[in-house]
C-alpha cells in the first residue's frame, strides 16, 4: 500500500483550514445534533511514520469501544482512500509504528499477547511476526540499522500484594496515572529481525525519551523513588561500541523530549533550570562537555501542545524533529489559540510558521526528500493526516493534500459549530481573548463559561466534542484564556502567579460582563464550569458571586493545605503558584485564605462535583471536603465519583465514563435552565 508523493510548487501559507480539512463537507445530509455517544464515532489519527523513500505513510487510528480504546495501523492513499495495514482485527491495540531504514520492515508495539511487545510487519511481503517475547512491557522502539531494533522496556514491576504494609521513604511517591506507589525501572533491549534479543542495560530509573545516532543512544532518566523537592532529570548516553553509560547533564526540570544529531549534538525540550509550571518549555542544545544553550530564546515561544482538547490521540505526540546534520529543527509550539509547526535554522536563529492559522497540529513526522506528514485539527473537524513538502528556510511550506478522511462520513451526519474570537481587557488593562461557540438561531441563548486547567494551558483551535455537545444542547459556550494561559509568551504566563482568586477571578468576570451585553446571550442564565485549575476558579467564584445559575467543578481544588500532602505535586506546586507561600511560615495563612473551602459559607450556587477516585494530581478528597461542607450547610450539591479514573479522565478516561460525564453535565444544565 503505497502513497505516492508528488511535490508541487509551494503555495501561500494562509490556506483556510476549512479547505484543508473539510472541503468535501460543504453539503451535509441529514444533519443531527451531537450527542455524548458520538465519542464512539470519532476516529483519531496519530503517530504518523514515513518510509525512507517518502512513498509510504503509515499511521495509527484510535476508536472508542464501550469500555476501552483500540488502536490499529492504517495506510492512507493520496485520493483519500484508507485501509487497515494489517488484515487481522481484534480488541488489541497496535501503536508506535516505525519504518526501518531499508523500508522492508515496519516495527510496532502490540498487546496481542496480553502485554505490550515488539512486532514486525514486512512491508514488501506483507508478513506479520512477533519479535522475541521478553518479561517487561515495551514502551518505545527505534531502528538502529537495517536489521537491529532498540526497545525501551518497562521492567516487571515490584511485587506488591494488597493488604501487605508498604514502606514509603521518598518524597515523590505519588504520580497521577500510576496504579502503584512502586515505579517500574527501565531497560534497553536489542532485537534483530532474525528473532534474537539481548538485554543491553537495566537502568536505575525511568526513561522518558530516547534518540539514536549509532553508536549513541541518548536518553532521559528520572531516578527511582525520587526524594528531591525539585524534580531532577538526567540526560545520559549509552555507547554501543564501548557498552559505556555516561551522564552528560543533570537538569532541575522535567525534560519532555530529546534528540541527537550525527554530529553528537543533543537537542531537548525543557523549562530550563527551574522546575516551575510558570516557566514555558523551550528548546535547548547541548554539546557534551559544554553548558546547554537555549535555542530561539528571543522568540518567546512555548514549545508544547498546550491547547486542551478531548479528541486527541492517546500516544505521546512528537515534540520536535531535528535534522541529522543539526542545521534545522521543526517543532510544535503553542501560538495564541493554535498549536503550530515552526521551522528554525539553528545557526541564524531565524524561524517561521509552517502550518496555517486556524488549525492545530496534534502530531507530525518528517521523512526523507523533505516530506512532512502532519495531523491537523480545527474546531469543526477532528485531526486528519495531510502531506506537505518542506522547502528552505526562506520559502513557505507547500501544502499538498489531505490524505485521510476517516471522519468524513460521520461529519456529514452531524452539525458542528465554528467559534468566533472574543477580546476582553482586564481591570489592569491586560488584553485577553477567548472562543465563543454559539448555537444556531437568534437567541438569546444560555451561556456556559468553561475555564481551562493548568493554569498554564490554553483553550484554542481544537475539536472539542464537549463544546460541540453543549452547543447542540442549546448552550453558547465561552472558553476564556485568562491571564496565565499558554501561547502568549512568558510574561503573560507569569501574570497569574500569586494571583489565584484575585486578578484571574476579575478576568473571568470581565468575560462574563462582556457576554452579558450581547443580544445573543441570556444574561439571566449564565453557568460556570472548569476542571483542575478551572475547577479551583469555579469553586472560588461561587464563594464571591451569585451571578451563575449553577456550576460544574471537576477534579478541582478546594483546600490548598490538604493538597500540599495528598497530591503528587502539591508540596511544590502550591509554593510556585502562590508567590512562595508555604505551610512552614506565615504564607500558610495566604494558602488558607485562598482555599475556596475557607469561604464556603458564602456559596449559594448549586454545584455538580465530578472527580475520579484515582486522581493523584488533585485528589478526590478535595471534592469530598467541599461536598461535605456544602451538604452540612444545606446547599444544593451533587457529587459524582468515577471509579479508577485519574486526573485526565475527561479526555482519556474509559469511553463509558466519558459519555456518562457528558450526559451528567447536560442533565445538570437542563435541570437549572
Amino acid at each position: 500500500m503505497k502513497l505516492l508523493v508528488s511535490v508541487v510548487a509551494p503555495v501561500a501559507i494562509a490556506v483556510a483550514p476549512s479547505v484543508l480539512l473539510s472541503a468535501n463537507l460543504r453539503v451535509r445530509r441529514s444533519m443531527t445534533s451531537l450527542r455524548p455517544k458520538d465519542l464512539h464515532c470519532l476516529r483519531l489519527v496519530g503517530s504518523p511514520t514515513i518510509s525512507i523513500d517518502g512513498q509510504v505513510v503509515a499511521s495509527v487510528q484510535r476508536s472508542a469501544g464501550s469500555d476501552r480504546y483500540t488502536h490499529s495501523l492504517w495506510s492512507f492513499q493520496g485520493e483519500g482512500e484508507a485501509g487497515p495495514l494489517l488484515a487481522e482485527d481484534g480488541e488489541w491495540s497496535d501503536v508506535g509504528p516505525h519504518f526501518s531504514a531499508s523500508g522492508d520492515h515496519l516495527s510496532f508495539i502490540s498487546d496481542r499477547s496480553g502485554r505490550r511487545q515488539a512486532w514486525m510487519y514486512g512491508s514488501r511481503d506483507r508478513s506479520l511476526s512477533s519479535m522475541c517475547e521478553i518479561p517487561g512491557s515495551v514502551r518505545e522502539l527505534a531502528w538502529l540499522g537495517k536489521g537491529s531494533l532498540l526497545a525501551l522496556v518497562d521492567a516487571p514491576a515490584e511485587s506488591y500484594e494488597p493488604g501487605i504494609p508498604a514502606e514509603v521513604s521518598w518524597l515523590r511517591y505519588k504520580r497521577d496515572g500510576r496504579a502503584s506507589f512502586f515505579e517500574q525501572a527501565s531497560e534497553l533491549w536489542l532485537f534483530d529481525v532474525d528473532g534474537s534479543s539481548e538485554l543491553l542495560i537495566r537502568l536505575d530509573g525511568r526513561v522518558g525519551s530516547i534518540s539514536v545516532s549509532h553508536p549513541w543512544v541518548v536518553y532521559t532518566l528520572t531516578p527511582l523513588r525520587p526524594d528531591d523537592v525539585i524534580e531532577r532529570t538526567e540526560i545520559r548516553v549509552f555507547n554501543f561500541a564501548t557498552c559505556c553509560d555516561e551522564l552528560v547533564l543533570t537538569c532541575q526540570s522535567a525534560i519532555d523530549a530529546v534528540a541527537v544529531t550525527h554530529h553528537r549534538e543533543i537537542v531537548y525540550v525543557s523549562a530550563g533550570s527551574e522546575d516551575s509550571p510558570a516557566h514555558q518549555p523551550g528548546l535547548w542544545r547541548l554539546r557534551v562537555g559544554e553548558q546547554p544553550m537555549q535555542l530561539f530564546a528571543g522568540s518567546d515561544m512555548t514549545f508544547e501542545y498546550a491547547v486542551q482538547g478531548d479528541a486527541h490521540h492517546a500516544e505521546q505526540p512528537r515534540r520536535f524533529w531535528v535534522a541529522r546534520n543539526g542545521g534545522t529543527v521543526i517543532a510544535a509550539a503553542t501560538l495564541h489559540e493554535d498549536v503550530a509547526l515552526v521551522q528554525g535554522d539553528l545557526a541564524s536563529g531565524v524561524w517561521r510558521r509552517l502550518t496555517p492559522l486556524g488549525s492545530s497540529v496534534t502530531d507530525f513526522a518528517v521523512g526523507a526528500n523533505d516530506v512532512l506528514a502532519v495531523c491537523m485539527e480545527t474546531p469543526e473537524h477532528p485531526a486528519e493526516l495531510s502531506l506537505s513538502s518542506i522547502y528552505s528556510i526562506d520559502q513557505p511550506i507547500g501544502l499538498i493534500e489531505q490524505c485521510s478522511r476517516v471522519n468524513t462520513e460521520w461529519l456529514t451526519t452531524v452539525h458542528t459549530t465554528n467559534p468566533i474570537q472574543v477580546q476582553v481587557s482586564g481591570t489592569d488593562g491586560v488584553e485577553m481573548t477567548g472562543l465563543l461557540y454559539t448555537p444556531d438561531g437568534p437567541g438569546p441563548h444560555p451561556l456556559l463559561v468553561r475555564v481551562h486547567g493548568g493554569p498554564h494551558l490554553a483553550s484554542g483551535t481544537a475539536f472539542s466534542l464537549e463544546a460541540q455537545v453543549e452547543v447542540s444542547a442549546g448552550y453558547a459556550v465561552l472558553l476564556p484564556n485568562i491571564r496565565g494561559s499558554a501561547g502568549r509568551g512568558q510574561t503573560f504566563r507569569e501574570l497569574v502567579v500569586g494571583e489565584w482568586g484575585g486578578l484571574d477571578f476579575e478576568d473571568l468576570m470581565a468575560f462574563v460582563d462582556k457576554m452579558s451585553t450581547s443580544p445573543t446571550i441570556d444574561s439571566n442564565r449564565v453557568f460556570l464550569a472548569g476542571g483542575s485549575y478551572g475547577g479551583y476558579l469555579t469553586n472560588w467564584a461561587i464563594t464571591k458571586t451569585e451571578r451563575f445559575r449553577a456550576a460544574i467543578s471537576e477534579r478541582s481544588i478546594s483546600n490548598l493545605i490538604s493538597k500540599f500532602g495528598t497530591s503528587d505535586n502539591g508540596f511544590l506546586f502550591n509554593k510556585r503558584e502562590f508567590d512562595d507561600s508555604d505551610i512552614f511560615d506565615d504564607g500558610i495563612y495566604q494558602l488558607i485564605d485562598k482555599s475556596p473551602l475557607r469561604h464556603v459559607t458564602s456559596v449559594r450556587t448549586p454545584i455538580l462535583l465530578l472527580h475520579g477516585d484515582a486522581d493523584q494530581r488533585c485528589p478526590i478528597e478535595q471534592s469530598e471536603q467541599l461536598f461535605t461542607a456544602l451538604r452540612r450547610l444545606g446547599q444544593e450539591v451533587i457529587f459524582i465519583r468515577f471509579a479508577g479514573e485519574g486526573h485526565e479522565f475527561a479526555s482519556r478516561g474509559r469511553p463509558d465514563h466519558r459519555t456518562s460525564r457528558l450526559e451528567l453535565i447536560i442533565t445538570w444544565l437542563k435541570a437549572h435552565s
